[in-house]
């Protein structure tokens, strides 16, 4: 491995660890792109994801999770059962190259928001796009938040992102919680 590569290694591990909380802890043991859980939808089955060995509690196993895609209609019906932790995402793809995603993710202030107050959230850093991204997307990142479950109700998450010098936007979704067959 060359030199500059593991000083940047090094400043992204003192970045993590310099912003880490415990609220914020949680979600670090699943922050890749390639984990399978399925939406919150009322006809997608429930699924897990094993433990993996990590430095948190809940060492990267969650017995039920789901996620909430921000950027999906609003009319969009979520609903996901108790004890499915919800994964509450945005992923980010209208970047032609590294720099501009980076200058973003930098620049921009965003919230997110869970029944009305803020949380904390992790950002995926930038990462060349998937196959089937949209087309001029040549680099995309995430903002998440992990919801632990829930009781029965209704929930609101909502995520505001103001890009530097622009207008705010905000993208708000609500999950219905049922108990758990």
């Amino acid at each position: 491995m060359k030199a500059p590569r593991l000083g940047l290694i090094a400043l992204v591990v003192a970045s993590l660890l310099l912003n880490s909380g415990p609220a914020a802890a949680q979600t670090r043991d699943i922050d890749t792109w390639q984990l399978a859980f399925l939406p919150c939808f009322a006809s997608a089955p429930e699924v897990g994801t094993p433990p993996a060995p990590g430095t948190r509690a809940n060492d990267g196993a969650f017995a039920h999770i789901c996620f909430v895609r921000f950027l999906f209609p609003a009319t969009t019906s979520w609903q996901a059962s108790t004890g499915e932790w919800i994964l509450f995402d945005a992923r980010l793809a209208q970047f032609a190259d590294q720099a501009a995603c980076e200058q973003f993710l930098a620049q921009a202030a965003v919230t997110i928001e869970f029944q009305r107050s803020s949380v904390p959230f992790d950002t995926l850093s930038c990462q060349p796009a998937p196959a089937g991204a949209p087309p001029g997307a040549g680099w995309v990142s995430a903002l998440r938040y992990l919801s632990h479950p829930l009781p029965p109700g209704v929930y609101t998450a909502s995520l505001t992102i103001t890009p530097p010098g622009g207008t705010s936007t905000t993208f708000m979704q609500t999950v219905t919680v049922l108990p758990q067959r």
